[in-house]
């Protein structure tokens, strides 16, 4: 079967297309702003943690206020936020998994404890929650601690290996 020709005045068209394309491609990474393709095109809100210790803090905060009577709807929602997104701070750090599965799983617990509770707020939540901002902090200060050269590069949650006789 023979392929159809195509007529000059076609040919001269797809050629200038393929040339501007070419040239000025898809659009550049200072343009948007952007030094890499695989950032994402969505802001992060306020509320979210700069680090381990600003999360513990931030839950803290919140659980107190509600506690002392001083919270309201959007504070309880950023409080669910926090806690949704412990595991997800806790493993962007460099935690062994070791230490990183307390607290996924106590968020995990508040997490479903909260849904149990229909959304609300319990003592008995806020309770827990501090444990879970009590354990972040732990975590936090092991990080710090190993940084800082002050202990050993193995985890205080690990085992210490026992010496060779």
């Amino acid at each position: 079967m023979r392929r159809p020709e195509l007529t000059r005045s076609t040919r001269l068209r797809l050629l200038t297309l393929l040339a501007t394309l070419t040239l000025v491609g898809c659009g550049s990474l200072t343009d948007s702003g952007k030094t890499s393709h695989h950032e994402v095109d969505h802001s992060l809100p306020d509320h979210w943690p700069h680090s381990l210790h600003d999360l513990a803090a931030q839950i803290r905060d919140r659980a107190r206020r509600l506690t002392d009577g001083e919270g309201d709807d959007p504070m309880e929602a950023e409080l669910s936020d926090l806690v949704g997104w412990t595991s997800q701070v806790a493993a962007d750090t460099d935690l062994s998994e070791r230490e990183w599965l307390p607290i996924y799983h106590t968020s995990e617990s508040v997490l479903g404890n909260l849904r149990g509770s229909r959304g609300r707020w319990t003592e008995a939540l806020l309770d827990q929650v501090i444990r879970l901002a009590d354990l972040i902090e732990s975590a936090a200060e092991t990080l710090d601690s190993v940084v800082a050269g002050d202990e050993p590069t193995r985890s205080t949650f690990e085992p210490a290996e026992s010496p060779d006789v």
